[in-house]
Parts: C-alpha cells; structure tokens; sequence
C-alpha cells in the first residue's frame, strides 16, 4: 500500500455504482486542500443510506458530477443536467480524537511496504465513506476491504472509521489529506481508528 494509494482512496471515497442522480441528497461540499477558491467535492447519500464522496468529474451511473458550488451541484446525466441542492449541512468536526482504549504497535519492512505501492491491485481493496454524526464529517467509514488484502494486514476491519491520521483529525479533509501526503520518507504513520465506539491505535515504524 503505497501513500499516494491511500490519498487516492480517501479522495474518491465510494466509488461503486449508485442510483441516479435525482435519487441522491446533497449532504454537505467538501474543500480538500487549504486556500481552494472553492469545494471540489460533494458528499452523497442515497435512498437506501449509504454515504459517499464524489470528485469534481467522477461519473456514476451514468451522471458526471460538473461543478459543486457551496450550496448546490449540477450533475450532467444523459437526459440533462440536474440540480442539486444542499439539504443539509455537512460541516467538518474540529475536534481531535479523545484517548485511545488500545494501542498496536507494528513493525512493517521499509521496502515491502514501498514495494507495494507498484501494486496497482491495492487501490481496489479498499472502499471508505464519510462518516457522519449529527451533521459533522468525523472520519471515513470502511465500507468493504478485501479480506486478506494489504489493508487488512494493516489491521484494518470492515465497518473501523479512520478518525485521524498522524493525530490530524480525518474532519479536516484538507489537513487531513496533507498529513497523509507526507507519508513518503517518514519513520512511520500512526492511524486513529473507531471500532465499536472505542478508539484504537495502530502505531507503525518502518524497519
């Protein structure tokens, strides 16, 4: 697993098929990196509740997400474009995580996990959603990982919500993403994760 996979990740979010676009609600508009004219994100929810984050362009279900403004999106489908409006608000969570219950130390080897990285398979093992309560973004909810995959040997489980990484909260997605951005030539990374409604950490350290 390679950093640059794992932002590519966090940025798309969900990127399974999802209803048609007047199917969806407009939760909130994401901006993910400091001093952005404006957000180039949007985060969904469906019919049947699942959660998701869509880049400006990203295409699902046959409608192109086209612009995200603070307060509305339009989406290009193939009967026409469609309007969205923001329902309610999304706001991030400033708050940092409070003291973990547990705590995992693991030792990874420097060149397996940079070796990794060239596995173009690892960016397909994973599916994260925003995670949401009381109308605060808090995290990224794991919505499926391959069994047996490199982030399931990371220590990940279906259903964890990153809650911080590097003790950057993951509700500042433009921080957030920036931390992870500085994995590359780190001594190790440590990744905050709620599971069950305890705070677990999972300390790692390159050998």
């Amino acid at each position: 697993m390679s950093p640059f996979a794992v932002a590519a990740i966090l940025a798309a979010g969900w990127s399974g098929s999802v209803q048609a676009a007047e199917a969806f609600r407009l939760l909130g508009t994401v901006h993910l990196a400091p001093g952005q004219e404006g957000p180039s994100h949007a985060v969904f929810e469906t019919d049947d509740g699942r959660q998701m984050i869509i880049d400006r362009g990203q295409e699902v279900d046959g409608c192109r997400l086209a612009a995200v403004h603070e307060n509305h999106v339009v989406m290009a489908c193939s009967g026409g474009a469609v309007t969205l409006m923001l329902r309610s608000g999304l706001r991030p969570c400033r708050e940092r995580p409070g003291s973990p219950t547990a705590i995992y130390r693991v030792t990874l080897p420097r060149a397996a996990f940079e070796d990794d990285g060239g596995d173009p398979e690892g960016a397909n093992q994973l599916s994260l959603e925003p995670a949401v309560r009381d109308g605060l973004q808090y995290g990224y909810r794991v919505a499926w990982l391959e069994l047996g995959g490199q982030f399931y040997r990371l220590g990940l489980r279906a259903e964890d919500v990153i809650v911080a990484f590097n003790d950057v909260p993951a509700g500042l997605p433009g921080p957030f993403m920036q931390a992870v951005g500085m994995l590359p030539g780190s001594e190790g990374f440590r990744v905050t994760l709620e599971r069950s409604g305890e705070l677990i950490d999972y300390r790692y350290l390159f050998d």
